[in-house]
C-alpha cells in the first residue's frame, strides 16, 4: 500500500506547493491594487508566515522526488521504480543534472531487478565518464556487475579504477566497485590481486555487502572437503537479502552455494532441497552456470 502511495503522495506535495506558492504571488499582486486596502493590511502583516507553507512543501517535494525511486527498489518494486524513474531521467529547467542523474540510475537499477541487462546497459553506457559525482561511481559499479554476470572478463578490466579517478564519498559505491574487482580476481585466479582489493575495502568499511559476498566466495571455493564451520554458511544467508534486492538473479546462485557448502558438511537431504529452491529462483547465465556446476557436484 505505502509503496504505491508514497510516489503519489510526493506528487501531490508538489503539486500542492506550486499551487500555494502561485496563490501566494497572487495575494502580492493584490496587496498593491487600488481598492484591496484591507487586503493588504492583512497580507503585509503575515507575508512570511503565508509564505512558509508552499516554501516548506516544495522543498520536501524537491527531497523526496529523488528519494522515491531508491524506497521503490529497496521493496522491490522495479517496475514502479522504472515508471516513476523513466520520465526524470533528462535534465530540465526544474530538474537538474545531478537529480536526472540519479534517476537514470535508479532505472538502470529497475531493469537489473527485472532481469533485463542489455536495457540497463544501454542506459548505463559511458555514464561512468559523464555523470556528476556520485553517480558516475554508481553507472560505473552496476556496468562492472553486467560484465560479471555475462562473464565479460575484458569488459569488466575495463571499469577497473585507476589510481588518477576520484571515487571517494560515494555513498559505498567505492567499496562495491573493489568488491567487483576482487570477484573478477578470483575468477581470474589472481589470488594476490583478491587480497589487495579485499584489503582496500576492509580499510573503507569491511561490512559493506559486496564486499562480504566477495569473501563468501573465497571461503567457498577454497575451503576444505572436510570443512564443518558455520561461518561461511551464516554469511551467505547475511548477504542473500542485500545483494538478491539489488540483483534478484544472485538469489539462486548463493542458495546453489549454500546447497554446496551444506552437502560439505554431511547433510544431502538439505543441500537437494536448497538446489531446488535455487532452480526456482530468477536467474542469469552466470547464476544458471554455477547453479549447473553446483548440481554436478551433488551428483
Amino acid at each position: 500500500m505505502l509503496r504505491r502511495l508514497y510516489p503519489v503522495a510526493v506528487t501531490w506535495t508538489g503539486g500542492i506547493g506550486l499551487g500555494l506558492a502561485l496563490t501566494y504571488f497572487v495575494g502580492v499582486a493584490l496587496a498593491f491594487l487600488p481598492g484591496w486596502e484591507e487586503w493588504a493590511e492583512f497580507f503585509v502583516s503575515r507575508a512570511i508566515w503565508l509564505l512558509l507553507p508552499p516554501y516548506g512543501l516544495l522543498i520536501l517535494h524537491m527531497v523526496l522526488r529523488n528519494h522515491v525511486g531508491r524506497y521503490l527498489l529497496n521493496q522491490g518494486a522495479y517496475e514502479e521504480a522504472l515508471e516513476y524513474g523513466g520520465r526524470r531521467m533528462t535534465p530540465s529547467l526544474v530538474r537538474s543534472r545531478r537529480e536526472a542523474a540519479n534517476q537514470r540510475v535508479i532505472c538502470a537499477k529497475g531493469h537489473i531487478g527485472l532481469g533485463e541487462y542489455d536495457r540497463a546497459s544501454e542506459i548505463l553506457a559511458g555514464q561512468h565518464r559523464k555523470l556528476p559525482h556520485p553517480y558516475s561511481v554508481e553507472a560505473r559499479r552496476w556496468l562492472f556487475e553486467l560484465a560479471l554476470r555475462n562473464d565479460d572478463r575484458d569488459g569488466a578490466e575495463k571499469l577497473v579504477v585507476s589510481g588518477r579517478e576520484k571515487t571517494k564519498r560515494a555513498r559505498g559505491e567505492e567499496v562495491a566497485l573493489l568488491g567487483c574487482e576482487a570477484e573478477l580476481a578470483l575468477r581470474e585466479g589472481d589470488l594476490e590481486r583478491y587480497r589487495e582489493r579485499m584489503k582496500d575495502g576492509i580499510w573503507r568499511n569491511g561490512k559493506h555487502p559486496r564486499l562480504v559476498l566477495c569473501r563468501v566466495l573465497a571461503m567457498v571455493q577454497f575451503e576444505a572437503e572436510d570443512e564443518d564451520s558455520e561461518e561461511v554458511l551464516a554469511l551467505l544467508r547475511l548477504v542473500e537479502e542485500p545483494i538478491g534486492r539489488d540483483m534478484p538473479a544472485r538469489r539462486g546462485e548463493l542458495k546453489a552455494l549454500r546447497a554446496m557448502v551444506v552437502e560439505r558438511r554431511g547433510r544431502p537431504e538439505e543441500a537437494r532441497r536448497l538446489l531446488e529452491e535455487a532452480r526456482k529462483e530468477p536467474v542469469d547465465e552466470w547464476s544458471k552456470k554455477v547453479i549447473e556446476e553446483v548440481a554436478g557436484e551433488l551428483g
